[in-house]
């Protein structure tokens, strides 16, 4: 899966990129521990994993609990925005990407080029999607927001990409936050197999609540979140409403 290339026009393009950039971040990457987890991610030949609902279900208590840490670590920035912006953690969210995204994009090609020993290849800059999966990318963001003076960070618990890369690396296609019924919430897609190859099982967060504790809702891979109120898009012709058609 490509990554979304809205991060890259996030911000105008900084003009000095990070000194030492490959030999810092081989040495970062060690310290936070993604160097293996990432180069296991690679060395796979489908990524996301495609995963039958019960596999997937089996995951989620994890998934909840790398969700959790995400939305901690961009609690104290959600919380600043939530006088302003109506939709605080999104807003959170979109602030660090620009943060990140405002470097040059070879920064994060660099990192991820350094962390793999050099083992992939950047891709076409004539061509807007980037061949490297989500989880390539959120690992050399957490690389990169380590690199960055704190006096250029907004307030967070952390690094909220190293958070992001653990929900990526649980199989995740894509994260993000999203109305759900009126209400902001973290809403994680992950591929579906078998029957369901082509759909993404569309999981809905809360902050410290259990809202969705297995799948019920799917949609279409490339489809949005919020096209539908509840989040159940079509199969075959019909809406999914009780999770006993998704067994």
């Amino acid at each position: 899966m490509s990554i979304d290339i809205e991060r890259g026009q996030a911000k105008q393009a900084r003009e000095v990129p990070i000194p030492n950039l490959t030999e810092s971040a081989r040495e970062v990457a060690k310290r936070l521990g993604v160097t293996q987890r990432l180069q296991r991610i690679i060395a796979a030949e489908v990524w996301p994993l495609h995963r039958i609902i019960k596999e997937f279900n089996a995951t989620i208590p994890e998934i909840r609990e790398k969700a959790q840490e995400f939305m901690d670590c961009l609690r104290p920035l959600m919380e600043e925005l939530s006088k302003e912006h109506p939709r605080p953690w999104d807003e959170a969210n979109s602030e660090v990407i620009g943060l990140l995204w405002g470097y040059p994009r070879v920064c994060i090609y660099s990192i991820i080029s350094s962390i793999c020993d050099g083992d992939r290849e950047y891709p076409d800059e004539s061509d807007d999607s980037p061949i490297w999966s989500e989880a390539e990318i959120s690992a050399a963001e957490a690389v990169l927001w380590e690199l960055i003076p704190p006096s250029e960070k907004p307030p967070t618990n952390g690094n909220p990409f190293l958070a992001l890369f653990g929900i990526y690396e649980l199989g995740a296609a894509r994260v993000g936050f999203f109305l759900v019924d009126g209400q902001e919430r973290l809403v994680v897609d992950f591929p579906l197999g078998e029957k369901y190859e082509g759909l993404v099982a569309c999981l809905t967060l809360g902050d410290n609540e259990v809202v969705d504790d297995r799948v019920r809702f799917v949609h279409e891979r490339f489809d949005s979140c919020e096209d539908c109120r509840f989040l159940g898009l079509l199969i075959q012709g019909r809406k999914i409403e009780d999770p006993i058609d998704l067994e």
